[in-house]
């Protein structure tokens, strides 16, 4: 549900650079009941609700945000979807940037998805339990931006579309440590200035491209580090109480993490 990681992302930039960033949360997160306890504990990390206004508006004013461009559909696993991503093909995290001259910086994560398992997906409850209760069950404000989406691609939602933006049904898992790192930074302004030509095609081009590069990179960073993580023998709870709890040992990972241009790796 992005929950774990993004609280994590958002103290460690307090404690380290003593920098508030906003997390941009699904709406899900105001309207769901299962979700009250997750929704409070984001809230106090100064989460919002996102939309593009929002975002737009944060940036222009100088914040920094943390965004999962692939929203619900990213957010909301189903079986089987364990370390991957889910972006839309609307470069608009780009867009935004470029017009309200902001950095972009990718943070991989991997370790909150083997938290959970994944009882029963969106697909699963769709079946189960009728597009109509789903519906019902999401509320207004989630279907009416399903519903959108869908008008603006030039259908109607589809049953498929509505599983995609509901939670899954989770269990807890054995915890693990969870990784981050920091991939690339973009300045869509500064690549966009440099070009000759700056017209509005230009531009369009411009995100396109620095969009598909943020996407493959983030790919490659997410599996970097589950290669990495192999290599921890520290990676599962039980190894870091005996180590940390019983003997008093620091149960750090066997490499070290960069601190680069006041950007940084690291792990909890």
């Amino acid at each position: 549900y992005g929950v774990l990681d993004s609280t994590l992302i958002v103290e460690k930039m307090i404690s380290s650079k003593n920098k508030l960033v906003r997390g941009l949360a699904h709406p899900a997160l105001w309207r769901l009941p299962f979700l009250e306890n997750s929704r409070s504990q984001i809230e106090q990390f100064g989460a919002t609700k996102i939309n593009p206004r929002t975002m737009f508006k944060l940036l222009k004013n100088g914040d920094s945000v943390l965004l999962y461009p692939g929203g619900a559909r990213e957010a909301f696993k189903r079986r089987g979807e364990k370390h991957t991503i889910h972006w839309p093909s609307d470069p608009e995290i780009t867009r935004i940037a470029l017009r309200t001259n902001a950095l972009v910086v990718n943070i991989a994560c991997v370790g909150p998805d083997d938290c959970f398992n994944v009882v029963a997906d969106g697909d699963d409850l769709v079946r189960l339990l009728g597009e109509a209760r789903i519906r019902q069950l999401a509320g207004d404000e989630i279907v009416a931006s399903i519903d959108a989406r869908a008008w603006q691609s030039g259908g109607a939602t589809s049953a498929k579309e509505l599983a995609r933006n509901v939670p899954s049904l989770i269990v807890p898992a054995t915890p693990q440590r969870v990784y981050f790192k920091v991939g690339a930074v973009v300045d869509p302004r500064k690549v966009f200035e440099a070009q000759d030509d700056r017209s509005g095609a230009a531009e369009k081009r411009v995100c396109s491209e620095l969009y598909e590069e943020l996407r493959t990179d983030i790919e490659s960073q997410i599996e970097y580090l589950d290669r990495k993580r192999k290599e921890d023998e520290n990676r599962m709870v039980g190894s870091r109480f005996r180590k940390e709890v019983l003997k008093g040992a620091q149960a750090s990972t066997p490499w070290k993490w960069s601190d680069r241009d006041g950007i940084f790796d690291f792990e909890f």
